[in-house]
């Protein structure tokens, strides 16, 4: 993991910090967690896009400090990344305050899709799909296929965390495997997302 300034969890510099983490990597956040950090916890990147998944806490009517997550996303330009100025979140089921929920929510599955935001019409310059989730520990690698094309990436987020930045509307699948290489677990999508209405 990559050794950040402590700037990298404040709120105020989360377009800063996305190109930073698509640049470096994730930073290291064992023991840098509170209820008042914005922490990176996943990362995609591709030719044309890339995307990091924020976990940010805020507070419910009852007052209670609940879990959620930021889908930032960044468009490549040239030699370097921009962020695009529309982002979008969702609640987030795992806590990593509370260490016996550790694997809670992903009961007997090896990886799930948690929320995302999608469109058969993107705009010019931001992609179709972007969609995240959560694997289980065992997972240490991922493969995205779409249109005969596919994208390795290694399942490096933390607590699992994993985040998918698609340029086009075209269905997909994603396969997880373990460290022996063994297929542990898939998606396909669009189809797995959530309706659109249900994102925060």
């Amino acid at each position: 993991m990559v050794d950040f300034d402590e700037w990298v969890f404040a709120s105020s510099r989360m377009a800063e910090n996305a190109i930073k983490v698509l640049d470096e990597g994730l930073p290291d956040v064992i023991g840098r967690v509170d209820h008042d950090s914005v922490v990176p916890m996943a990362h995609w990147k591709d030719s044309g896009f890339g995307a990091v998944l924020f976990l940010r806490y805020s507070i419910d009517d009852q007052g209670e400090s609940r879990p959620g997550v930021v889908r930032a996303v960044c468009r490549r330009d040239e030699s370097s990344w921009v962020a695009l100025p529309n982002w979008s979140g969702s609640g987030w089921s795992h806590d990593p305050l509370e260490p016996s929920e550790t694997h809670t929510d992903l009961g007997d599955r090896t990886i799930y899709v948690a929320g995302g935001s999608r469109t058969d019409h993107p705009r010019d310059g931001e992609p179709a799909i972007v969609v995240c989730g959560r694997h289980s520990p065992q997972v240490e690698s991922m493969f995205v296929h779409q249109n005969g094309r596919t994208i390795m990436s290694r399942a490096t987020g933390h607590w699992g965390a994993w985040i998918v930045c698609l340029a086009e509307w075209a269905p997909y699948t994603i396969t997880v495997l373990d460290g022996r290489g063994v297929t542990r677990g898939q998606l396909v999508g669009p189809s797995d997302l959530p309706a659109p209405g249900s994102f925060a």
